[in-house]
């Protein structure tokens, strides 16, 4: 697991030892901005312990994600929450439904050519 620098969305208060949805913004400071799961019910990372009992968007705290989050170029439009696949040239494009190529999540949303933030996992799900 990879732990990360982590804030709440505006607004929100979300208590340590929950499970959030990375939104796809990342701040200055490289903390990544964290939402409850909510009705999708996507999770990518678990709130850690924290002296404060929670997050905020001033109050940050730290997360294990699923998976470590690395950079990697779109292929095509790739949109936050996306599964993605690798393409022959090494860039990735949304995953079909079922793909067992499927090698990670994206964190950040892109255009074709993008740097995008992806969450990597095992490829080759059922």
């Amino acid at each position: 697991m990879m732990m990360i620098a982590v804030y709440a969305v505006t607004g929100a208060t979300i208590a340590v030892n929950r499970w959030v949805r990375l939104t796809g913004a990342v701040n200055a400071d490289g903390a990544y901005e964290v939402d409850v799961v909510g009705a999708g019910h996507r999770a990518h990372a678990l709130l850690m312990p924290h002296p404060k009992g929670a997050v905020t968007a001033a109050i940050h705290g730290y997360a294990h994600c699923l998976g470590p989050i690395q950079t990697v170029e779109a292929g095509s439009k790739v949109v936050s929450d996306d599964d993605l696949s690798p393409n022959p040239d090494g860039t990735v494009t949304k995953s079909a439904k079922g793909d067992k190529h499927c090698v990670g999540v994206a964190i950040t949303s892109g255009a074709k050519g993008a740097i995008i933030h992806m969450m990597i996992r095992y490829a080759g799900r059922p």
